[in-house]
């Protein structure tokens, strides 16, 4: 009898411990602390398979299809694009990067009219997205007031995911909202689904992996030693475009307007 209740009790005991590492592993993370960076990886339709990474510091975000990295620094004034494989940078400020995403994102974003970036953001569902606490959000498009995307069918329905721990700059943010056809919010957005009838959607951004990173991790940090140029093409192509300028003006005997780029200070490189 005494063994029986000895082998139940161990029993008992040993489910306890897997219910609670089972609780352990499936709980959310921890909000967002001074001391962590965010690495998120995601999907997106515009930019490809993208890596952000988040922290009180700043924002970085690679962009592997691109070529190139932007970076933004408190106080957030200005945003540098930069290409380890060139090792060329061009600095931008916030306005200039806006621009520069809205052309980038026009052929393949979407056309929308200003009454869905003035929603607002009410009837969240709480879930999780990989361990991140999050809201979704369902926004309907009505009447005359439609998105439309490069195949110009009408989106009925946009639902959106946002991470309630990790937010942005209001500038970044302006940019991100700008580029999503959202309504504006620092949170930063986990996915992205435009929905043109109950069984086709489009995915424009979707989250495939998060983690936390320690702060000491020094991802977040301006390259240094590299050349410093006034053309983005130029720092995803290596200086192609401007070599063909000085090779085309002496037969054309027209002034391209070079400027000879300025250095950062040879030091450590990125």
């Amino acid at each position: 009898m005494t063994l029986a209740i000895l082998k139940e009790g161990l029993l008992l005991f040993a489910l306890a411990a897997i219910s609670l590492v089972f609780a352990t592993c499936l709980a959310p993370y921890p909000a967002f602390s001074n001391d962590q960076i965010w690495k998120i990886v995601q999907e997106d339709k515009m930019f490809g398979r993208t890596t952000t990474y988040v922290s009180e510091r700043g924002l970085l975000r690679e962009f592997p299809q691109l070529g190139a990295s932007t970076i933004s620094l408190k106080p957030y004034g200005k945003v540098l694009l930069f290409s380890d494989e060139t090792k060329m940078c061009c600095p931008m400020t916030m306005e200039e990067w806006r621009k520069w995403i809205l052309r980038t994102t026009m052929s393949l974003s979407t056309t929308v009219s200003g009454s869905l970036m003035k929603q607002s953001w009410t009837g969240g569902i709480p879930l999780t997205v990989d361990g991140i606490r999050a809201t979704s959000y369902t926004l309907k498009v009505e009447g005359s007031e439609q998105v439309r995307v490069k195949s110009f069918r009408a989106v009925q329905v946009v639902k959106v995911i946002l991470a309630d721990d990790i937010e942005i700059n209001s500038s970044l943010a302006k940019v991100y909202s700008e580029c999503y056809c959202l309504p504006f919010s620092t949170k930063l957005p986990l996915r992205i689904d435009y929905i043109y009838s109950p069984n086709t959607r489009t995915s424009v951004l979707s989250t495939l992996k998060a983690s936390l990173m320690p702060a000491n991790s020094d991802i977040i940090r301006l390259p240094v030693g590299y050349k410093m140029v006034k053309s983005v093409l130029n720092v995803t192509t290596g200086g192609m475009i401007e070599d063909l300028l000085i090779d085309v003006v002496p037969l054309t005997g027209v002034s391209s307007g070079k400027r000879k780029p300025q250095l950062h200070p040879q030091t450590n490189s990125r």
